[in-house]
């Protein structure tokens, strides 16, 4: 394995974070147990939220935690957090099965969870921003892919959990053998982090000329083939078709591992993207600076728009639909289904429109703009749904848009944050984004607001049905995204030379490739009746086969920079 990282490092390094990145899915996971430890220590909801909410309020140490990454190697800093991680969620276990007492239940599982996050954002800050300096050029798509194999992981760990226990006889989720999934989500980490360990290089190839295009494209299909699967699983209900498509499912999870093989015994693609390129803002600013400028703020204003709409649409989805006057299992699969399918089709497919924004030299956090209208037109349908009567039509679009908007922010706080701010300190500068925004998203927009609301509308009976439930929250919701778009024109106005630099570098990439072609095509000798031609499959002008191992180019990113 340590021969194939030389031989193809950039592909190494991408399906090396594809698998580091499974870990910071935790959360998504939290379902697997939670009535369980509900049932085990007769915990009350608020408890129980607790559980899963409060470690983002660790977020606002994640830059801290970034810095601390990153004056370790990756391999250092990965299994340190994962170290973390799974002794976290191994003391979670042992606390559930009573193997060890650490004081009062609701107060010892919060502390671990939130303990686990730091864990957490030691290896999201690692497996984030590996990408960006390998795939330079190409950043955004390969940003998307590791975004969006978060939430398929946890698909995967889903059906893993399905497979083992759920299958065999009725399992209730709130049966004593559910605790298991936690010790699930161990081995989970310990695996992924392994393999991400083996394969991520120790330095970055800093070379847009080697990026293979063709090779991302193909990570793209097998993610959204497996993401359809996903998506089928989840609202399948026989057995039998189930088992099939979840061990399908899991199939998928070790393709990218026998495609690397097969790339290893081919080597390296080349294209012809201009080494010297800039994709970036040259001068790299550290956090200090960031914070310090206007652009940090603006961007923060909307990514908190989205992020923030969309925790609150994911934690209280039940809740909006039994106020709006549809509370039936088919109304609660549908929108769950569209929320999670909008989600990752987001993280996988948003990257593309702003990819062609920027080639056309247009600032990227244009796109922005479009997905804080998306949240706020979701809030607006689900403000309209008691109106509507519960209409199932306006759930279904809701879910969707809200979804779409939600997943496509998060591999666009990555990419914006390393073009205006640089990769240098991307480690740190992006947990900036990624821990405080969710922070405030979770615990304002998605606790304490939308609880406080909730609660204060409810009947004698605890529940509360009518508008008034969620009014002021989808409010608040649409008011923060429409003052985000003004933090996005701020942004667009004040780098709108920087994407213009950017746009002119991936367009003279891509003349650059059509000439080749064309030289090639006119250098072609004429061959004479009978005599043939035979030329390799992957021997082609804009990416060409070597079997040679290249030389480092750029900063290195095994160490402090």
């Amino acid at each position: 394995m340590w021969a194939i990282t030389r031989r193809i490092p950039k592909e190494c390094a991408i399906i090396a974070c594809l698998f580091g990145a499974a870990p910071t899915g935790l959360l998504y996971g939290f379902s697997l147990y939670s009535e369980a430890l509900r049932n085990k220590f007769n915990l009350t909801d608020g408890e129980l939220l607790n559980i899963s909410t409060l470690p983002s309020a660790m977020g606002f140490c994640g830059p801290f935690v970034g810095a601390a990454a990153q004056t370790l190697s990756p391999r250092a800093a990965l299994v340190v957090g994962a170290a973390i991680m799974a002794f976290c969620q191994g003391m979670m276990y042992a606390v559930s099965v009573d193997a060890v007492h650490l004081g009062q239940p609701e107060t010892a599982l919060p502390v671990l969870s939130c303990l686990s996050y730091v864990g957490m954002a030691t290896i999201t800050s690692v497996v984030f921003s590996i990408p960006v300096h390998h795939y330079q050029h190409r950043r955004g798509e390969a940003i998307a892919l590791v975004k969006a194999f978060v939430g398929l992981a946890g698909a995967a760990v889903a059906q893993i959990y399905w497979l083992w226990l759920g299958y065999r006889r009725d399992l209730k989720p709130s049966d004593p053998e559910s605790l298991t999934g936690i010790l699930l989500w161990v081995g989970v980490i310990v695996v992924t982090v392994f393999v991400c360990v083996v394969l991520v290089p120790a330095q970055a190839v800093n070379d847009p000329a080697k990026e293979s295009r063709a090779r991302l494209n193909m990570l793209f299909w097998m993610l959204l083939a497996w993401g359809i699967c996903a998506t089928v699983v989840g609202v399948v209900h026989l057995p039998a078709v189930h088992r099939i498509l979840a061990v399908s499912l899991l199939v998928l999870l070790v393709a990218p591992l026998a495609l690397l093989a097969v790339w290893g015994a081919s080597g390296e693609r080349t294209s012809t993207a201009p080494a010297e390129a800039c994709f970036e803002r040259e001068e790299s600013a550290s956090f200090v600076q960031m914070i310090r400028s206007l652009d940090a703020w603006c961007l923060f204003l909307s990514y908190l728009g989205t992020i923030g709409g969309g925790l609150f649409l994911s934690s209280s989805l039940a809740q909006i639909l039994k106020a709006g006057g549809n509370s039936t299992t088919e109304a609660s699969v549908l929108a769950q289904t569209l929320y999670s399918t909008g989600n990752m089709l987001g993280r996988l497919t948003g990257m593309g429109p702003s990819d062609a924004l920027v080639r056309r030299g247009l600032p990227r956090p244009l796109f922005v703009g479009v997905l804080l209208l998306g949240m706020a037109f979701s809030n607006f349908m689900f403000l309209l749904l008691p109106a509507t009567g519960g209409s199932e039509i306006v759930i279904a679009v809701a879910s969707f848009a809200g979804g779409m908007s939600f997943g496509s922010t998060w591999p666009h706080m990555v990419i914006i944050t390393s073009e205006i701010f640089g990769s240098r300190n991307l480690q740190t500068n992006y947990m900036f984004y990624d821990g405080c925004v969710a922070c405030i998203g979770s615990l304002v927009f998605a606790r304490f607001l939308a609880s406080g609301v909730y609660q204060a509308h409810v009947g004698p009976n605890n529940e509360c049905v009518g508008a008034s439930c969620f009014r002021i929250t989808h409010v608040v919701v649409l008011l923060t995204n429409l003052v985000g778009l003004l933090g996005v024109l701020a942004v667009c106005c004040r780098n709108a030379n920087l994407y213009g630099s950017i746009g002119e570098s991936i367009r003279d990439a891509a003349t650059g490739s059509k000439n080749l072609l064309d030289a090639r095509e006119q250098s072609l000798p004429t061959f004479a009746a009978g005599q043939s031609l035979t030329l390799g499959a992957e021997d082609n002008a804009a990416e060409k086969t070597t079997h040679e191992s290249s030389g480092v180019v750029g900063a290195s990113i095994d160490g402090p920079s």
